[in-house]
């Protein structure tokens, strides 16, 4: 059991170096900002799947903490505090119910709260310069998140499936 306790501690004390890494690398490299974000997002599911739900919770806190005092642009750490560092946590407790359309109203619920707090609370950080052309509306941005969104949940649920059976099977065995 102690051994267990151990190998949960140092994966995910490993995933929570990566993922800090991620978020830095997120403030500094530019165009690449929302990619490095997402994939630490899938580094803090697969601590979920490592260490379960205590130790994905803890290492999406540290993770942001630290995102904060160390990378130079805030703009990664908010974005992965408010949405890319907590949907893990989400998305496990999410996909608890068993009818999928009960899952899929959490998730998209989760997603426009966040839209409508991100555009209310933090446009310029979240939009920067971006000028939309006229023919596309303001409101149409959050359609276009939403739609997004569930092409990010498909593949960090690929993500999670694929790390489950190839890598975190083959340690526990």
């Amino acid at each position: 059991m102690r051994n267990e306790n151990v190998r949960k501690f140092t994966v995910s004390s490993l995933y929570l170096a990566i993922a800090v890494i991620l978020i830095v690398g997120a403030s500094v490299i530019p165009g690449f900002d929302l990619t490095l974000l997402a994939v630490a997002s899938a580094v803090g599911a697969f601590t979920i799947v490592e260490g379960g739900i205590r130790y994905g919770a803890v290492q999406y806190a540290a993770a942001a903490i630290l995102g904060f005092l160390l990378a130079p642009d805030k703009s990664a750490a908010i974005l992965y505090l408010i949405f890319f560092g907590i949907y893990p946590v989400v998305k496990y407790f999410a996909e608890k119910p068993k009818k999928p359309w009960v899952q899929w109203a959490i998730k998209c619920g989760f997603c426009l709260a966040v839209c409508i707090v991100a555009l209310a609370a933090f446009s310029e950080l979240v939009l920067g310069d971006l000028t939309l052309p006229e023919w596309f509306p303001f409101w149409g941005l959050v359609p276009a998140a939403l739609a997004l969104f569930l092409i990010y949940d498909y593949a960090l649920t690929i993500a999670v499936r694929l790390y489950d059976k190839r890598v975190h099977s083959k340690e526990t065995r």
